[in-house]
């Protein structure tokens, strides 16, 4: 289970963070503030750390400490390359002598410090294969499940925290005119799992302790 859980809303800039457990070494991974420089969007906020502090904390909202904006959205996974690596990290923090620092970029990523912004002990994390094809001539997408479920592309990137043309320019460019294949890794956030269920929302999967 997630171990925070926040009954009000929070400003980005307020949310607490869960307490390093002693002797544990830590697995970072990164999400991006702003919008990549590939991306139509360059530039403006993802908003991935206050959607990821509604997920955490159990909150309805979080306000930016970007520009106050007010974020209802949720982000309950993230998406990379390299499906082996991720599986054998997971499997150290599963072990128990592992966490998941999450961090974001400062600034401009790779040019800039890094933010821890949460850290996860012991909260649902795990991972799971995902393969996405991109036919320019149907301008159809298929995102294949650990090899075997297919998955709504809109609720993935939901559940990623975009809408779905920003989630599809992201991984297959703005207009694609060739045929493209992503293979990767979803490192879930929560204890949410596509398959048995796919047909969930990301609002299935939240209990709020504040009705």
């Amino acid at each position: 289970m997630i171990a925070l859980i926040q009954k009000i809303p929070y400003r980005a800039n307020e949310q607490p963070k869960s307490i390093n457990k002693k002797m544990k070494k830590r697995i970072i991974l990164t999400l991006s503030k702003r919008f990549p420089i590939f991306h139509s969007k360059k530039g403006k906020p993802t908003y991935f750390k206050e959607k990821l502090n509604n997920t955490v904390c159990n909150t309805r909202y979080t306000i930016s400490d970007i520009d106050n904006t007010e974020v209802k959205e949720r982000k309950i996974h993230t998406i990379r390359t390299n499906f082996a690596r991720w599986k054998h990290n997971i499997g150290k923090i599963e072990s128990g002598g592992f966490y998941l620092s999450i961090r974001q970029w400062s600034a401009r990523a790779y040019n800039s410090p890094q933010e821890e912004i949460f850290q996860l002990h012991d909260s649902g994390i795990g991972c799971q294969r995902i393969t996405m094809s991109y036919n320019p001539e149907t301008k159809e997408v298929k995102a294949i499940i650990d090899g075997k479920y297919t998955a709504d592309v809109e609720q993935i990137a939901e559940n990623d925290g975009m809408q779905t043309s920003e989630f599809l320019e992201w991984f297959f460019g703005k207009n694609p005119t060739e045929k493209k294949l992503f293979s990767g890794v979803i490192i879930h956030f929560t204890p949410f799992r596509y398959g048995s269920d796919t047909n969930k929302s990301v609002e299935d999967n939240i209990i709020y302790n504040n009705k």
